[in-house]
């Protein structure tokens, strides 16, 4: 298993706060199975969580080494969760920010309560400069609970969605699940911060293979992070609407 979004590169923004529970986590995740990982610290800028690229480098650099030594096989690739901003196509363009694994894709985050309609501008202007859009957790955002159609604004326009694999663990009748089985989803991801919210896969994805098999829960798992990772073309146009209401028994 691959995960593309998680809060393990200790002591940058709210994920971990040093480097032996970093290890700890990594070391969790080797034991189950994931074997890649992209390190996603938040990116928000006028914020506290601001290290650019050139320092997050750095750190990257000593936090791989040290993992080696350590004995951690697993292959680590650097990247941002960056919160939607009308200066990141030039934060990107300059370098200041940085995709997921020096592909082409960018993992962006909004604001959980409120959309304003000037996101989609940015959005398509990130897409004007070359960049893949994948949506960071939609289900946690308020407007898509209240409407999860709300997602095919970004799915119309062929930006990709990733849920949360805490989300599918929460309820069996739950929003992510839904969100799976009606085609919007092309990654899960552990967006891990800590021992509460750990860098774990593997009892999402038994979940995810009860509901949609094991063949289409793969390119959520594995597939479509390698492509990421590849910098290969994702295209998802197999979803369908969700209807109103409709939260039936999925396991």
């Amino acid at each position: 298993m691959i995960d593309i979004h998680n809060h393990v590169l200790y002591g940058i923004d709210d994920g971990c706060i040093d480097y032996q529970v970093s290890l700890e986590l990594i070391k969790q995740a080797e034991a189950e199975g994931i074997n890649k990982i992209i390190l996603t610290p938040h990116y928000l800028k006028g914020s506290m969580y601001n290290l650019e690229s050139d320092e997050l480098k750095v750190r990257f650099d000593h936090f791989k080494k040290h993992l080696r030594s350590d004995g951690v096989n697993i292959e680590v690739y650097c990247g941002n969760e960056l919160f939607i901003h009308y200066q990141l196509d030039e934060l990107l363009t300059d370098h200041k920010v940085m995709t997921l694994a020096d592909s082409n894709y960018i993992l962006v985050e909004f604001a959980f309560f409120d959309y304003p309609n000037e996101n989609d501008e940015i959005l398509y202007n990130l897409t004007l400069a070359g960049y893949k859009i994948i949506i960071a957790h939609p289900e946690r955002y308020k407007y898509v609970k209240k409407d999860p159609n709300f997602c095919l604004r970004w799915l119309d326009k062929g930006y990709l969605l990733q849920v949360n694999q805490q989300s599918i663990l929460s309820s069996v009748n739950n929003l992510a699940m839904r969100m799976i089985k009606n085609g919007f989803v092309s990654f899960v991801a552990s967006d891990a911060h800590n021992y509460q919210r750990p860098l774990s896969l593997k009892r999402a994805l038994s979940l995810v293979e009860n509901v949609i098999g094991e063949k289409e829960a793969e390119k959520l798992f594995i597939t479509n992070p390698q492509k990421v990772i590849d910098d290969e073309l994702i295209i998802n146009d197999s979803y369908t609407p969700i209807k109103k209401g409709i939260f039936e028994r999925l396991l």
